[in-house]
């Protein structure tokens, strides 16, 4: 169904597509064999399918059904199970961070090759949805369904009458009409920077509705093996790197916990990072790196909050290795953004 390189998506994003597609007038089993996808997917949630085929079906149902906003309507309607797993999880974190939190962590088990990242606009925060645009076809329709779908869910779990400061697009307005605003309930914006939703920071302390904490804890544990059998885009480097990853903040992100953790011997991880041209400090460095970007734009984590969470015993040590990275220290590059510094 599904080539190496093809991007996956669990089959869980058909949850309602087939009903959907009837009620809309269509026949679902004929769009769905035409874009190279069977019936009845959704019976195998943890499947995973191509996203190429999958956002195929969007385009021939647009073109069948003539809506050219087929994929913004049933992303606005749909049950947040379209989420699988992954959204389970996020409906039972404590609150709306949590949830935010938990949508980052494990997206790439839902959609390989994508990620979801939450970084602070002024006092707002923007949760950017990023898939590589070559790995499917009208990226129009999968981002409005993918927006449609979360921010469904988040207000499954705030109430109907939550709704998001806004949703981004990157794509311009098109078509006849723009029934955005009346479906997703919020401001949108076409032309930006990123798809996205954008958050008010004062409400990610609110509670979410009905969260059950052993629920979110199961599902947890269970998402921690899936995201071990995700393909990594480079190799054992990848699988390095997202060890090291779930090890920061407090963990043992030592040469010997990571080999541990990957059950393989000393001599045949080095092996295998030398045939990568990679190293395991090199990693370690370029990971720390990555992450100490994205706290600082979080004004509401302290240079020594960040310096624990990537595994530094003291700020100093974390300051050195910032000015390495960026030839300035964590608070000036803070200031030329016009975030503020705290220790």
């Amino acid at each position: 169904m599904r080539t190496e390189d093809d991007t996956g998506v669990m089959a869980s994003v058909t949850f309602g597509l087939e009903d959907f597609i009837t009620r809309q007038g269509g026949k679902s089993a004929e769009i769905l064999r035409h874009a190279g996808l069977e019936p009845h997917l959704y019976e195998q949630p943890n499947r995973v399918i191509s996203l190429k085929r999958y956002c195929g079906v969007l385009l021939t149902a647009e073109r069948t059904l003539d809506d050219e906003y087929f994929g913004l309507r049933f992303g606005a309607q749909a049950s947040p199970e379209g989420l699988g797993i992954v959204g389970y999880h996020a409906m039972n974190a404590p609150n709306l961070w949590g949830a935010v939190q938990s949508l980052q962590r494990y997206f790439n088990v839902l959609q390989q090759r994508s990620k979801l990242r939450a970084f602070s606009v002024g006092d707002a925060c923007l949760l950017d949805y990023q898939v590589p645009d070559s790995a499917i076809p009208g990226h129009r329709h999968d981002a409005e369904l993918t927006m449609g779908l979360l921010v469904g869910l988040f207000r499954r779990g705030m109430g109907q009458d939550w709704s998001p400061l806004a949703v981004h697009f990157r794509h311009m307005a098109s078509g006849s009409g723009h029934p955005h605003r009346e479906m997703l309930g919020c401001d949108v914006r076409f032309g930006q920077a990123h798809d996205g939703i954008l958050f008010r920071k004062d409400t990610f302390e609110q509670t979410m509705a009905d969260a059950r904490p052993m629920l979110h804890r199961i599902t947890g544990a269970t998402l921690d093996e899936l995201l071990q059998s995700v393909p990594q885009a480079h190799g054992f480097s990848g699988h390095v790197r997202q060890k090291i990853i779930e090890r920061l903040s407090g963990g043992d992100i030592s040469l010997e916990a990571i080999t541990r953790d990957m059950n393989v011997s000393l001599r045949s991880f080095q092996r295998q990072l030398a045939y990568e041209n990679q190293s395991f400090k090199s990693i370690l460095d370029d990971v720390r790196r990555e992450q100490a970007l994205q706290y600082l734009k979080f004004e509401n984590l302290s240079v020594s909050d960040i310096a624990y969470r990537l595994g530094y015993s003291e700020i100093s040590a974390f300051t050195r290795a910032f000015v390495r990275w960026e030839a300035m220290a964590p608070s000036a590059w803070r200031a030329q953004y016009g975030l503020y510094t705290s220790l």
